[in-house]
Formats: structure tokens, C-alpha cells, sequence
């Protein structure tokens, strides 16, 4: 699957599964949910830059403030290594 249509499916997966769940039962519970998909992003388990696959079985929601200030602190700690460089430790701050 490529990255555009994962990052598409993953969110339709969530929407679908809350709909599913709340949608009729509980319709504020829904809306709840889908506003906080708006503060969400797709977001690689094993980062990219860590040797994660770019494929949807790498994926999955994250509050996108987490995400973006995960992938700082690591491009921060290896944006000096030459490519290739094996990666065995990196240390995340704050979160």
C-alpha cells in the first residue's frame, strides 16, 4: 500500500470503527471522537528515520503534538551520522 492511500485508510479505519461503536448509541461521544481526530496524525511506529517501513502496518494514530516533537528530538540526535549508521539509543525527553 503506499503512503498516500495508508494515510487515508488509517484514519477512515478509526472513523469507521467509532461510528460503528457510538454513532448511533452515543452521537456526542462520536463528535468527541471526531474532533479529536482533527488534533491526530498519521504517524509511523518504527520512525522513518529510524529504519520503520513506510507501510500500513506501520502506522497509527498519534496526538500530533507528541508526533512532531518525538521526530525533533530524534532528528536532533542523529541528523549528524553518516547514512547507514546503526541506531541503538535514543533518548526522548518530556513526553
Amino acid at each position: 500500500m503506499n503512503n498516500v492511500l495508508c494515510l487515508i485508510t488509517t484514519p477512515l479505519r478509526f472513523i469507521a470503527a467509532a461510528e460503528r461503536q457510538y454513532g448511533t448509541s452515543d452521537p456526542a461521544k462520536f463528535n468527541r471522537l471526531m474532533d479529536k481526530l482533527d488534533t491526530m496524525d498519521v504517524d509511523h511506529i518504527k520512525d522513518l528515520q529510524l529504519g520503520g517501513l513506510d507501510d500500513a502496518s506501520n502506522l497509527w494514530l498519534l496526538d500530533s503534538e507528541v508526533n512532531q516533537g518525538i521526530g525533533r528530538q530524534i532528528w536532533q540526535q542523529i541528523k549528524n551520522l553518516a547514512d547507514g549508521t546503526i541506531i541503538s539509543d535514543i533518548n526522548i525527553i518530556g513526553l
